[in-house]
């Protein structure tokens, strides 16, 4: 069973790389999920202050998100505080 996930962003500067990879141990196990998370953009562009409001279930995909987020890059000088980001994570059907 193939995989994909829903990333949905409510900003208005577009990320340089954004991507977030599907946990290894969720794919195999077949999990789906969403997780709702607040970040910051710095004046450097880096990604900072990352916390995970809401995960479900919880325990498999935010060490995932975290890490991925925390690699994005933005155009700099564009400092911002509080994006909220929700990324669903689906299983893709064989169709």
């Amino acid at each position: 069973m193939k995989y994909w996930f829903l990333l949905t962003m409510i900003i208005s500067n577009a990320a340089l790389s954004n991507s977030i990879n599907y946990p290894v141990r969720a794919n195999g196990l077949h999990i789906e999920g969403e997780v709702l998370v607040l970040y910051d953009i710095n004046d450097s562009g880096h990604t900072e202050n990352i916390r995970v409001i809401k995960a479900r279930p919880k325990d498999v995909f935010e060490r995932q998100v975290i890490k991925d987020i925390s690699r994005w890059r933005f155009k700099p000088g564009d400092q911002k505080e509080d994006i909220p980001l929700k990324i669903s994570f689906q299983m893709k059907p064989n169709i």
